[in-house]
């Protein structure tokens, strides 16, 4: 995949697939040493429709075993722009202001 088409393409690939997709992509954003490619890894997870991936998503934020691996920032404000996303981050932000 071409550098300048990776992000959009790993967002449509989420969005249109499944839980193996997502499952696959945040396994990738783990294992690769490029800081550029998890960043668009990162990104695409939260491009998903499904409700209970997005949850999940914000979930990582406040485990402690797993906010290292993310990037709270990121996820909070891609999932926010997500149609289906936009009230769980906001949810989620107001529930866990003091772990954020």
């Amino acid at each position: 995949i071409h550098p300048n088409l990776r992000s959009i393409i790993y967002c449509h690939a989420v969005a249109a697939g499944r839980t193996e997709e997502w499952e696959f992509a945040w396994e990738k954003s783990q294992t690769t040493n490029s800081t550029v490619e998890k960043e668009h890894l990162l990104r695409a997870l939260s491009c998903t429709t499904e409700v209970w991936l997005l949850n999940r998503y914000l979930e990582y934020c406040s485990d402690p075993k797993k906010k290292d691996l993310v990037n709270v920032a990121t996820v909070l404000s891609t999932v926010a722009e997500n149609v289906v996303g936009f009230k769980l981050a906001w949810n989620f932000i107001r529930q866990h202001w003091e772990h954020i």
